[in-house]
């Protein structure tokens, strides 16, 4: 290396480390500027406003002349701070703030006559520790607050109409949000992974719950979905390992695919009467749900619908069912009875499959012969199939 080089080891808040190479004559303004550039396209998304140089506790100011007469070397190297104006879209104070390290508090308060939070604006953001949002926004995009590890409070105004996909995503701190009633659908994956969200108050203008929307909430107790809604999509609250109540409206046509996959806790279940279709693994892994009452609107429990919900005791299978499907109710280890109200139901393989303490399966007389039966009850290490049948006849 030429004598008048040196390798300067560069160091990040985050634990980042790099060695870049500059001249001892190099100023501290100019490695400060080559600093910004690097890290522009390297580290954050965002555009930079400042980049502040320490060794040690001492802070380099543009006016320490070269690297050298500033004290930098090889063995020193220098801390980076890379830190963002938000004074655009915070009122409080013209600071910039560090928005790397997860010390530094920050509560936005977005200007007046603002339209749009624009999708991403505050991604992975984690000094923000709250959001207040005025009545002039009218969208706010995609991703916005995703991964806002420090955001526990959020004002939604009635102006917003459009909340995007992953708006508050993995926003762990979060515990509360309430929809304005301007807003009618709640996106995919909007507050998927939300851990610490432990309340949502949804308005009546709400049509749809898309897929993901509460995925991995695993603090919410609860869920009143608003009589407007029609369609919940894939795998909406899946993994809501805290619900233990949902009410569901008249408005719903079908539960579809995961909805409650893996809510351990929920313990009962009405179906609505508007209900016709239960769709592969909607309730699977429910393991307290001890629970269900299926309407006479529904004609298909899909696939693994109930796989695994442990704690169910009893089912009642009503007339409108014209199939169970394979391992509906497979690895239900507590079931004992069952009630097939539907002479021509028919029952897939292995419907039952797994169900070992069940012991009385009540069906009408001219249901499917005993065969197809057996294999939908899996009868390894029961009583024989017809000892079951305790209904029929």
């Amino acid at each position: 290396m030429d004598a008048g080089m040196m390798r300067v080891p560069v160091r990040l808040l985050s634990g980042k480390a790099a060695i870049l190479e500059a001249s001892k004559e190099t100023t501290v303004r100019e490695f400060r500027e080559r600093l910004a550039a690097w890290n522009s396209g390297n580290e954050l998304d965002r555009k930079l406003t400042s980049v502040e140089m320490m060794i040690g506790s001492r802070v380099l100011s543009d006016e320490g002349g070269t690297l050298q007469e500033a004290g930098v070397s090889p063995e020193a190297g220098v801390h980076v701070v890379f830190r963002q104006r938000i004074a655009e879209c915070a009122t409080k104070g013209e600071s910039d703030y560090d928005l790397e390290s997860e010390e530094t508090q920050v509560w936005l308060n977005i200007p007046e006559g603002q339209e749009e939070v624009e999708s991403r604006a505050f991604r992975g953001c984690v000094a923000v520790a709250g959001a207040t949002i005025p009545n002039s926004v009218t969208a706010i995009g995609s991703g916005a607050f995703h991964g806002c590890g420090s955001l526990a409070s959020v004002t939604i105004p009635n102006s917003v109409t459009e909340i995007g996909g992953c708006v508050f995503a993995h926003c762990s701190s979060l515990t509360s949000v309430t929809v304005p009633n301007s807003v009618t659908q709640i996106s995919p994956h909007a507050f998927d992974g939300c851990s610490s969200l432990t309340s949502v108050t949804m308005p009546n203008s709400i049509t749809q719950i898309e897929n993901y929307a509460f995925h991995g909430c695993s603090s919410l107790t609860s869920m009143t979905v608003p009589d407007s809604v029609t369609r919940i999509r894939r795998h909406a609250f899946d993994g809501c390992s805290s619900l233990t109540s949902v009410t569901m409206p008249n408005s719903i046509t079908q539960i579809e695919d995961y909805v409650f996959c893996g809510c351990s806790s929920l313990t009962s279940m009405t179906v609505p009467d508007s209900v016709t279709r239960i769709r592969p693994h909607a309730f699977a892994g429910c393991s307290s749900l001890r629970s269900v009452t299926v309407s006479n609107s529904v004609t298909e429990i899909g696939t693994y619908a109930f796989a695994d919900c442990s704690s169910l005791t009893s089912m009642t299978i009503p007339n409108s069912i014209a199939e169970i499907e394979h391992y509906a109710f497979s690895g239900c280890s507590a079931l004992t009875s069952v009630t097939i109200l539907n002479p021509a139901t028919q029952m897939s393989k292995h419907a039952f499959a797994g169900c070992r303490s069940l012991t009385s399966v009540t069906m009408p007389n001219s249901l499917a012969e005993i065969e197809p039966v057996a294999e939908a009850v899996d009868t390894r290490g029961h009583p024989r199939v017809q000892d079951l049948m305790s209904g029929r006849g």
